[in-house]
């Protein structure tokens, strides 16, 4: 994320008078070193040897240390960024992954929000609020949508990762585009209709759940407990809350994907029996060591209520393949293995040469660390 160079900063409660004051005159450059932010939004700095309180564009990510310009004097002078040059792109990143990091949260916390909502038929949804969520709903898949190659390649093309890119693509061509079926949209848009309800944590309850990390295993996100829902102030709140937790989340995968060394990450919500599930899937390049062959890694995982945590790892290398399935069940895992057989002549219909199959019981061994950008979940 770049800091554009117009965004400005409006000091707004000034710190007692130092013993060398800033000049404040129109086109002055100074050092500025940020000193912390507030709940509403102010950004504490130090602006030469000058302490005070600025308002920020909401949701920019400042670096710890830059310069700025006075654009405008007065006792609330108005200052503009300067850009760095020898900012690059993955310190730009860097710096958005770590603010990002703390209000990140999974999904499972607010697919119970919206599932208690449907099933509370006790209480009424403002109108304001029922299209986003019909349109939410609507952005959600179910099994069906997996039956074959595009439906699947629709699934991801919808599941919010390339909506901002999908946009810009449109504007290109200069064309129309239809974001309802998007889930970032959808999820934009009940941001936007919850807005008159202050997004507040649960008192009782908080996301532990690690932000996205390349070279760890896939966390496991099985659905959260039932919440009771009374249709009050709080309970929107709440659910606002958890959306924007959502967001964050899906916002640190699109960044990674991004990276230098990209790996795609879908968290898909699904519609399961009783409730609403998470699909996770990540894509990303690999290499075998041989001759440099490059290939793809390809991880799947779901944590369903009657079949406990499953999932697969998916190595494609030309037009060989190798899979490897897991399930936390027993009985779930044997399942699996009866269909292998069917499993390796559907990938050999596909004109796939399939180097290895099985399926084991048990779930992946945590990894010591992870090899992407985030080294710290609490940075």
């Amino acid at each position: 994320m770049n800091i554009e160079p117009a965004s400005r900063l409006a000091p707004v409660s000034p710190a007692p008078t130092p013993n060398h004051p800033v000049s404040w005159v129109i086109g002055s450059v100074h050092a500025a070193h940020v000193l912390g932010r507030y709940p509403d939004g102010r950004v504490a700095l130090r602006v030469d040897d000058e302490e005070l309180l600025a308002d920020a564009p909401p949701d920019t990510v400042l670096p710890r240390t830059f310069r700025v310009r006075v654009t405008r004097a007065g006792t609330r002078p108005e200052l503009e960024l300067i850009a760095d040059d020898g900012d690059d792109d993955d310190a730009a990143r860097t710096r958005a992954l770590l603010a990002l990091i703390p209000r990140q949260a999974g999904l499972a916390g607010l697919l119970a929000e919206l599932h208690a909502v449907r099933v509370a038929t006790d209480t009424s949804v403002p109108v304001q609020i029922q299209p986003a969520l019909e349109q939410l709903s609507a952005a959600m898949v179910s099994a069906s949508d997996f039956a074959d190659a595009k439906s699947v390649r629709r699934v991801l093309n919808e599941s919010g990762i390339a909506m901002e890119a999908r946009l810009l693509g449109a504007a290109q061509d200069n064309r129309n585009l239809s974001l309802s079926g998007d889930w970032k949209a959808s999820l934009l848009r009940l941001t936007a209709a919850l807005s008159q309800y202050p997004a507040a944590a649960p008192a009782d309850r908080r996301s532990d759940l690690q932000p996205p990390q390349p070279g760890r295993e896939l966390p496991r996100q099985p659905r959260a407990q039932r919440v009771p829902w009374r249709g009050n102030a709080s309970d929107w709140g709440r659910l606002h809350h958890a959306a924007h937790g959502v967001i964050a989340r899906q916002t640190i995968a699109q960044l990674q994907a991004g990276a230098l060394s990209p790996t795609w990450l879908f968290e898909i919500p699904m519609h399961g029996r009783g409730g609403l599930d998470v699909l996770q899937l990540r894509i990303a390049p690999t290499s075998t060591g041989v001759r440099d062959e490059s290939g793809w890694l390809i991880q799947v995982a779901i944590d369903l209520p009657a079949l406990g945590a499953i999932g697969a790892e998916i190595r494609v290398v030309g037009n060989r393949v190798r899979i490897q399935f897991w399930a936390e069940i027993s009985a779930v895992a044997r399942r699996i293995e009866s269909s292998l057989a069917k499993v390796t002549d559907r990938l050999q219909q596909q004109g796939l040469m399939v180097e290895h199959v099985a399926c084991r019981y048990g779930c992946p061994e945590p990894s010591p660390g992870a090899s992407g950008g985030l080294l710290s979940a609490t940075a």
